[in-house]
């Protein structure tokens, strides 16, 4: 079953974000946690760390599951993620790569790119970015 992304989900917006908020991780990691959990509900979990009343609750992890992989990110401090991908079969994680921020960004906008179904658009978000 392959669900659209729908209106919240603006690929240029991602985009120019990315390019922007790549020096600050935290930043890039709460603007993709609103903006994934909107877009793919049903692909997306996110959980929250901080104090159950606090005013501030930064993600504390974030997973994106896809036919064959599942991206996490995971904090591992104030402003410091740790970053996965695992190999998806049968429903059963096969294999994890810790990977870097950049490499872990490409390869879920690449995973991103086979449920949006627009493939232009996801090329030109790819091409800004980099």
């Amino acid at each position: 079953m392959e669900e659209g992304l729908g209106p919240a989900f603006d690929v240029e917006l991602l985009a120019v974000t990315l390019r922007e908020a790549h020096r600050e991780a935290s930043s890039l990691v709460e603007f993709l946690a609103d903006h994934l959990v909107q877009s793919l509900p049903e692909r997306v979990t996110v959980t929250r760390g901080g104090f159950f009343f606090s005013s501030r609750r930064p993600v504390g992890e974030l997973k994106a599951r896809f036919e064959e992989s599942e991206y996490r990110l995971r904090r591992k401090g104030e402003g410091s993620y740790e970053f996965e991908r695992a190999d998806i079969v049968g429903g059963i994680a096969i294999r994890t790569h810790r990977l870097g921020l950049e490499d872990w960004m490409k390869q879920l906008l690449a995973a991103l790119a086979s449920v949006a179904g627009s493939q232009e658009q996801v090329a030109a978000m790819l091409k800004k970015y980099r």
